[in-house]
């Protein structure tokens, strides 16, 4: 799905209901008011997920695509969409799937929980392993993973990179305990 205009600078949620077959924007938020503060950023998520919740019990056929651009190198988008098999999550990179709403929210509510960070290992120039880790309890723990396969990848150069968008408090997240 295609989004209505490429702004780059906003927070948009679209959905696409298969009985009226009609795209329409649910939500539109300026990236920078969202990044603002941690009540700002609460107050988006919480519209996100009535906005995803709305649509999700108003038909079981819909699809939507959402997207949360970064506003630095330091920081990393979030991105989702669904269809009839899931919903399909990317967290700068790192890409998950969910069969169901609460598992794909709770993952929303944790890229931007504070003591969260992604870790991306580059196996030369480009990014092989993406590993969404928590600082809980004074040690990381991976609570998201994926890689891509590399041939030679232990013989090769290994850059790790390390972003954060820590914007809420662990708390804010619903059942703050891994996905």
């Amino acid at each position: 799905m295609r989004p209505l205009d490429d702004n780059r600078d906003a927070i948009v949620l679209e959905a696409t209901t298969n009985v009226r077959a009609t795209r329409e924007r649910l939500l539109s938020l300026s990236a920078q008011t969202f990044w603002r503060d941690e009540r700002a950023a609460m107050d988006a998520i919480d519209q996100i997920e009535a906005a995803l919740w709305r649509v999700y019990r108003s038909s079981g056929h819909v699809r939507f695509t959402l997207s949360i651009p970064s506003v630095s190198p330091d920081t990393f988008s979030v991105g989702a969409m669904s269809d009839r098999s899931g919903i399909i999550i990317s967290l700068g990179g790192l890409i998950q799937e969910f069969t169901s709403l609460d598992g794909a929210i709770r993952a929303i509510r944790l890229a931007f929980a504070k003591g969260v960070q992604l870790h991306i290992v580059y196996v030369g120039s480009r990014p092989r392993r993406w590993m969404l880790e928590s600082n809980a309890g004074g040690s990381d723990k991976v609570v998201l993973a994926c890689r891509h396969w590399t041939f030679l990848e232990k013989w090769r150069r290994q850059r790790h990179v390390y972003k954060r968008n820590e914007l809420i408090q662990p708390s804010g997240c619903v059942g703050a305990s891994p996905l």
